[in-house]
């Protein structure tokens, strides 16, 4: 609201705009507001204090007060046909985007989905809604349509499909006839979009609070095999497909059922757990051939592998691995007490948990052993993977051993923690 008074005051046009109008219009409490504007980045940056650019494709402000982050993007429109600031790549995707807009008319065309397409001015003449391209019918309706061609939407940025996805899991929505046409047809097009985004985004979807949901929609609208393209193989003819199937549905209801009780959650444990059915998959396969691997070499051949899809962030990556070779060392007949002190013990232990709960109960005994282990040991003191951390020389060794804390309950971070 504050942000929105002070460009009134400096005659700007200023709405707030997208997820949080919508959520307001079906009763529910939005996560964030967003406000569109007709003042410039560098306008805004001027005006606002403690605000700042980020992004090179679509230029935003980021206005951070003591509660809360405000996103202010200014008004875009179509392009000219000549000379416009909106680059396309060789596939139709959009490069960069620098193509201002003056009016919510014009901005308007340039969103995903009519229901985001919502403006809301609560300063003025006690409050008015714009809604420009039916979003509102779309609302009542339950409907979710893309604002234009489909087609070109997804191509111009196909991330708008995982968006579609995570929207139809989150409100209960079904997908326009075109649109849904669009995105069964469309799934490609994600390789379009950095590995390091799709890694974001799929995380995003999965750790929404309807990541149980959203999961069938990814395999029914073949973007899994893009995003975890392993994942899907085992899923879809392997030893342990069963197994993983009953996995993978455990640690999406469990994932859930922490967001919807407010628990934090992590990325880490999302991706090592959802890789541990490639890992096992690939074990049988040796199996059969008489062969075998060392920890080590199985968590690194996967994780080599899912780098090609989704590049996993180095402090990420760290926190996976160590996630998924603990479970051997969890395992072991002989277990040493001091992998309670690893920042990402409580996580692995959770994992060897739901292994136990979901088709491998010879684990059972040994999990439950843990679990009581973990309940005694409080998690270690957060410290970042990577750079300043120690790390041994030995590849087999795990990161980041911890003196105890006398920390609150362990909860989980995206280190890797629980």
């Amino acid at each position: 609201m504050a942000t929105i008074r002070r460009l009134h005051r400096a005659n700007y046009q200023a709405y707030l705009v997208g997820g949080c109008v919508r959520d307001l219009l079906l009763d529910r409490t939005p996560k964030d507001f967003d406000v569109s504007t007709d003042a410039h980045p560098e306008q805004l940056c001027r005006l606002l204090p403690r605000a700042r650019i980020i992004g090179r494709r679509f230029p935003i402000v980021h206005v951070r007060t003591a509660t809360a982050c405000t996103e202010v993007t200014t008004f875009r429109r179509s392009p000219h046909p000549k000379g416009g600031k909106l680059q396309f790549g060789a596939r139709g995707e959009i490069l960069r985007d620098r193509e201002y807009g003056s009016s919510v008319e014009e901005d308007a065309l340039r969103r995903d989905f009519t229901v985001n397409a919502l403006y809301y001015d609560p300063l003025e003449d006690g409050g008015i809604l714009l809604d420009c391209l039916g979003g509102m019918t779309d609302l009542h309706r339950r409907q979710l349509r893309v604002i234009g061609v489909p087609t070109v939407r997804y191509r111009e940025d196909p991330v708008r499909m995982l968006r579609a996805v995570r929207f139809v899991a989150s409100l209960g929505f079904k997908l326009e006839r075109r649109s849904e046409e669009a995105l069964s047809r469309g799934a490609q097009q994600l390789s379009l979009v950095r590995p390091a985004r799709l890694f974001d985004e799929a995380f995003k979807v999965l750790s929404s609070g309807h990541g149980e949901h959203s999961w069938p929609l990814l395999q029914q609208y073949r973007l899994l095999e893009r995003l975890l393209p392993d994942t899907q193989r085992c899923l879809n003819a392997s030893p342990v497909t069963e197994e993983a199937t009953q996995l993978i549905n455990a640690i999406l209801r469990d994932m859930d059922q922490r967001v919807h009780n407010g628990q934090t959650t992590s990325i880490s444990f999302l991706y090592a757990a959802l890789l541990w059915p490639v890992i096992r998959a690939r074990q049988a396969m040796l199996a059969q051939q008489g062969r075998k691997m060392s920890s080590a070499q199985l968590v690194g051949e996967t994780m080599a592998r899912q780098h090609e899809s989704t590049h996993i962030p180095r402090r990420f990556a760290l926190a996976i691995e160590d996630i998924l070779r603990l479970q051997w060392a969890l395992n072991a007949p002989r277990s040493d007490r001091s992998l309670a002190q690893l920042h990402a013990f409580h996580a692995a232990v959770h994992l060897l948990a739901l292994r136990a709960a979901s088709g491998e109960p010879e684990l059972l005994e040994r999990s439950a052993w843990w679990r009581q282990i973990a309940k005694q040991t409080p998690a270690p003191p957060l410290r970042r993977y990577g750079r300043g951390v120690h790390r041994s020389g030995r590849r087999g060794n795990f990161r980041n051993r911890a003196p105890h804390s006398n920390s609150g309950r362990a909860q989980t971070d995206d280190r890797g923690r629980r």
